[in-house]
């Protein structure tokens, strides 16, 4: 979810699983990381010792529920591959997103240029074949880290914790922000990268 150097500092509590009052997932974060992440709403946010490093996440939700945020937040903004058009079956889904992604890579690199979606393709196709053989747990894994690197497509603007950061310090790299229901995409987002 989030690449960053530093140790957490804070613990957000995702909000309570369908099934119960527990929370669905626990992310610690770095402090500017809670302000970033509007995409990852907390039921609330709590101090931490730096117990971990900044983005681990600890999902507890079930691989469909997993699936349906990666493609709320990332995945049908960056393809324009809608999950309600397959009826809910992830391996379409998947098929027609890798299909998006190789020809958006194909279409920068004719133009004589890398793609930063290059990264994304075995990935994608280690999530194409877990879907394919029933482990959606596996697949909601792998396009967690896919999660990760669409951020480096589109980064957020600094924020004020940023420009406390001293010459010298390493700077943490921060999320990609939006809503976790963004509004529907009519296509997918420009060829050269990600946008919101």
């Amino acid at each position: 979810m989030v690449e960053c150097p530093f140790k957490a500092t804070a613990l957000r509590e995702g909000p309570a699983q369908d099934s119960g009052t527990c929370a669905a997932w626990l992310a610690f974060l770095y402090p500017v990381h809670p302000v970033d992440l509007s995409g990852w709403p907390g039921a609330a946010d709590h101090p931490d010792t730096g117990t971990m490093p900044c983005g681990t996440i600890l999902d507890y939700r079930s691989p469909e529920g997993q699936l349906q945020s990666h493609s709320d937040l990332w995945l049908t903004p960056l393809t324009g591959v809608d999950p309600a058009a397959h009826g809910g079956v992830w391996s379409g889904v998947l098929d027609q997103a890798d299909g998006m992604l190789l020809a958006r890579v194909e279409a920068v690199e004719a133009a004589g240029e890398d793609s930063p979606l290059q990264n994304m393709l075995a990935m994608m196709g280690v999530a194409r074949r877990s879907t394919a053989e029933g482990d959606l747990g596996v697949t909601a894994t792998v396009l967690g880290y896919c999660e990760t690197l669409t951020q480096s497509l589109c980064p957020s603007p600094p924020t004020a914790l940023h420009s406390r950061i001293r010459p010298g310090d390493m700077a943490p790299r921060t999320a990609v922000g939006g809503s976790a229901r963004a509004a529907p995409r009519t296509g997918p987002a420009p060829i050269g990268g990600y946008s919101r």
